[in-house]
């Protein structure tokens, strides 16, 4: 950690505003106190990440609760989403910070440079990434991960934005010094800031469930076929292997001789009921794995979004032209259409079909019609898409002769 600081510190004089990542699900636990003592002497901007997988209804209330701790300056976003209209508002948001504080030597300078700085495994690499994809429409010049440590030193120059001429430093993930208490160090577990093998997945799986019964999130229940919520983690997790077939074969020894038993795979059950919480543990999920189970193969793309999978699918795979739609969704269930949801990533599919050569409409499917044709699919691509309603079935059409 103190590397890692003295980095930072060491890289200040070239920098004109510090934004730090944190992960939206823990917006009052886990943040580095250090940042705050040793690089506050810029502008600061507090970006609040994965806002897909936290619950972020009351945003008035929390902004309150930051504001009392000195924070004035907060963002929240979703950075692994195609377009996040919050990613838009990052370099207004800088440049009015920036300009509304003293320069200095670099007054003169119409360039600015900026720090990201955060605990580990929140998305500091993603942000700058989506940043780039935002306002160069490049893609990616810091690798991403789902576990911490992806990003091991302070990096060189990263242009995110060409009006004005804007870099960005990428610096490693670091810890606080001190966990402020057990209830924070699992927290920062949970969303997976500190490696799961250190604090142990059966701990983290335990934790996650107090959690979710605390906070009366039910939905895993109806996930793995429970009959009601549970507070007992063995239990569950002896369901969730069954349901999964994560078991494995041992040999025990009795008084009748060495037989072969079949137990459940403990650690493999608490690590999918974690990482499904990391992914949303919620009614939009689509069960691939049981769809998959009736013929498809399932191909695993976990933490991307599907427009960025379309994208590049339709680079490479032609759609039918012979059907009224080459296209389907699902349809919103009754309920959901009375209360008018919207369901705003069915534009991004529609913008990258046109851009395909598609012009037909969105084909809507009944949801149990859905899983029937998903069924006889050839692929089941299980993406990290959180958005509701998010599923979307193919149809391949013809490579015309001289393309192949």
């Amino acid at each position: 950690m103190a590397k890692g600081i003295k980095q930072m510190k060491a890289s200040l004089k070239s920098v004109d505003c510090i934004i730090e990542i944190h992960d939206a699900r823990i917006p009052l636990s886990g943040r580095n106190p250090v940042f705050q003592e040793t690089l506050d002497v810029r502008p600061h901007l507090l970006v609040l990440n994965k806002m897909d997988l936290a619950d972020v209804s009351d945003k008035k209330d929390l902004l309150e609760k930051l504001a009392k701790k000195g924070v004035k300056n907060v963002l929240f976003t979703d950075c692994l989403k195609q377009r996040d209209d919050s990613v838009i508002k990052v370099v207004p948001t800088v440049v009015e910070l920036i300009e509304s504080s003293p320069r200095f030597s670099r007054c003169e300078n119409t360039n600015y440079c900026l720090m990201v700085i955060g605990v580990p495994n929140v998305g500091k690499s993603s942000f700058i990434n989506s940043l780039r994809r935002t306002f160069l429409k490049k893609g990616r010049a810091s690798r991403v991960g789902g576990e911490p440590g992806i990003t091991k030193a302070v990096l060189t120059k990263i242009q995110v934005c060409g009006r004005p001429i804007m870099h960005l430093l990428d610096t490693p993930g670091v810890l606080p010094p001190k966990i402020e208490s057990v209830e924070t160090g699992m927290k920062l577990a949970l969303c997976g800031t500190i490696l799961d093998h250190l604090v142990g997945e059966d701990i983290i799986a335990d934790y996650l469930l107090y959690s979710l019964n605390r906070l009366e999130k039910f939905s895993y229940v109806e996930k793995y076929d429970l009959e009601q919520p549970s507070d007992d983690i063995h239990f569950v997790l002896k369901r969730i292997a069954v349901k999964l077939r994560k078991t494995q074969r041992v040999k025990a020894i009795t008084g009748f001789g060495n037989i072969t038993v079949t137990v459940p795979n403990y650690t493999a059950a608490a690590y999918d009921f974690i990482r499904a919480f990391r992914k949303v543990l919620a009614d939009a999920n689509f069960p691939a794995s049981s769809i998959c189970a009736c013929g498809p193969t399932e191909i695993r793309a976990d933490g991307l979004g599907i427009p960025l999978l379309l994208e590049a699918i339709l680079r490479l795979m032609p759609l039918d032209t012979y059907v009224t739609s080459p296209a389907a969704v699902m349809e919103l269930v009754d309920s959901d259409k009375i209360r008018g949801l919207a369901v705003p990533v069915w534009d991004e599919y529609k913008q990258l079909l046109s851009q395909a050569g598609s012009q037909s409409s969105l084909e809507l499917v009944e949801r149990f019609a859905f899983y029937e044709r998903a069924k006889k699919a050839f692929a089941v691509v299980a993406t990290g898409e959180s958005a509701l309603y998010g599923n979307l079935i193919l149809k391949k059409g013809v490579i015309p002769a001289g393309q192949q």
